[in-house]
C-alpha cells in the first residue's frame, strides 16, 4: 500500500506538492534526513512520523516546537493515532493530505524528485515572503580587473557568457583572458552548472578543482569561480535558504520516566554514611500513572480518539486474566445453616405424626 502525501503551502497560488512514498515508516520535517522535507521555519526538524502496522496507518507528532493538527484536532505529541483516508494534517498554515492508493500511475518518488520538488517549495516559499525580486541569483566580482561588478541573474532558465564584448546573454569583463565563448554559466530553474569548452585555455577553477575543458560542472550557493583573473562568487538565494534551514538546530525535548519524576535542577543529598554522589537524584513521590495503552507493535496510542476502544479492551483483558469467584462460608453460617435444615425435618415428621401417615 502506497502512502501519498500533498503538501499545500499557503501562498496565493496554493501550490501543491505530491509525495508517494512506499516505506512501513516516513518521516517528516524542516531536515533534509526526513523522508519528506517541508523546507519552512515554522517546521521543526523532526516534525512528524507515519508508520504503517498491518493494514493501519499511524502518525505521531515526535515532539515539534509548534505542534500539529489532525482533522483540526490537536495531536498529542509522542503518541501515535490511526490515519485515515483523506484525513488532513495541519502545521500552522501549511496543510499535508494522506491518501493510500494501491497504485500510482507515476510510481513513488525518487530522491531526486523528492529533491526537486524540495526546492520548489522553497522557491514558492521565497516568492510568498519576499514578491520582488529578492530571490533572483547574482554573480559578484570579489577580486580581479571587475572587482566590485555585479550581474543579476534572470529567474527561470537563463545561459550566460563570461567576458567578450557587450551582447545578449553576455557579461561584459574588462578581463582581457576572458576572451571569446570559452566559459558558460548556466541554470535549468532548479540547478546552475558551469561548462568550459573543449579548446579553451582559460584557466577555471571551481571551489579550488579545476575545471576540464569539455566538462560541466555543478555551481552551488556559495561557489567561488576563479575565470581568468577574476575570482566571482555565485549567491543563490534558494541553496542559501536551505543550507540556513539545515543549520537551525533542532529543540531537544528532554523527557523522563513516565513512572517518575526527577528534579535535576535539585541537589542530592548524601546518604547516611555515604559520600555525596554527584549523579544521584531525588526521585519525587507520587501515585503511578494508568499504563499507556500500546498499539500491537508496541507504539504508544493516543488516547483521545481511541479511549474508548483502549478501555473496553483493557477491561476485557482483565476480565480474562482475573480466576474465576468461589463463594466462601463462614462457620456461623453453616451452622445456622444446619440448625434450620435440623428444625425444618423436625417440623416436617411432626406433621406427619399428627395427621396420622406414620
Amino acid at each position: 500500500m502506497v502512502l501519498r502525501l500533498t503538501v499545500t503551502t499557503p501562498s496565493d497560488s496554493a501550490a501543491r506538492f505530491d509525495f508517494s512514498l512506499d516505506a512501513p515508516r516516513v518521516t517528516l520535517g524542516r531536515s533534509a534526513s526526513c523522508d519528506v522535507q517541508l523546507p519552512y521555519p515554522t517546521v521543526s526538524a523532526h516534525h512528524l512520523t507515519i508508520v504503517r502496522e498491518g493494514e493501519a496507518w499511524l502518525v505521531a507528532d515526535t515532539g515539534s516546537t509548534n505542534g500539529t493538527e489532525l482533522n483540526g484536532e490537536p495531536l498529542e505529541r509522542d503518541h501515535f493515532t490511526p490515519l485515515h483516508e483523506g484525513d488532513v494534517l495541519t502545521i500552522n498554515d501549511l496543510t499535508i493530505q494522506a491518501r493510500f492508493p494501491l497504485y500510482v500511475s507515476g510510481g513513488v518518488t525518487t530522491s531526486e524528485e523528492s529533491g526537486e520538488l524540495v526546492r520548489r517549495m522553497a522557491a514558492d516559499y521565497l516568492r510568498r515572503v519576499d514578491p520582488q525580486e529578492a530571490q533572483r541569483a547574482w554573480l559578484e566580482v570579489l577580486q580581479g580587473p571587475d572587482l566590485g561588478e555585479r550581474w543579476r541573474l534572470p529567474p527561470g532558465s537563463w545561459s550566460l557568457i563570461l567576458g567578450g564584448g557587450p551582447g545578449v546573454g553576455r557579461w561584459a569583463l574588462r578581463d582581457e583572458s576572458l576572451q571569446g565563448e570559452s566559459v558558460t554559466l548556466a541554470s535549468d530553474g532548479e540547478v546552475c552548472s558551469l561548462h568550459l569548452a573543449p579548446a579553451a585555455r582559460t584557466r577555471v577553477v571551481v571551489d579550488g578543482h579545476a575545471v576540464v575543458g569539455g566538462v560541466t560542472v555543478r555551481v552551488r550557493a556559495g561557489s567561488r569561480i576563479q575565470a581568468g583573473r577574476n575570482t566571482i562568487l555565485y549567491v543563490d538565494p534558494l541553496d542559501a535558504y536551505l543550507r540556513q534551514l539545515e543549520a537551525v538546530p533542532h529543540k531537544i525535548r528532554h523527557t523522563t520516566s513516565p513512572f517518575h519524576r526527577i528534579d535535576a535542577d535539585e541537589e542530592p543529598p548524601p546518604a547516611e554514611g555515604v559520600g555525596p554522589n554527584p549523579t544521584q537524584r531525588i526521585e519525587r513521590a507520587s501515585p503511578l500513572p494508568l499504563p499507556i495503552p500500546r498499539t500491537a507493535a508496541g507504539l504508544p496510542l493516543h488516547q483521545g480518539q481511541m479511549a474508548g476502544l483502549a478501555s473496553s479492551m483493557a477491561r476485557a483483558q482483565a476480565a480474562a486474566e482475573e480466576p474465576p469467584t468461589r463463594s466462601r462460608w463462614s462457620a456461623l453460617d453453616v451452622a445456622l445453616l444446619s440448625a434450620a435444615l435440623v428444625l425444618g425435618i423436625g417440623a416436617l415428621i411432626v406433621l406427619l405424626m399428627v395427621f396420622g401417615v406414620l
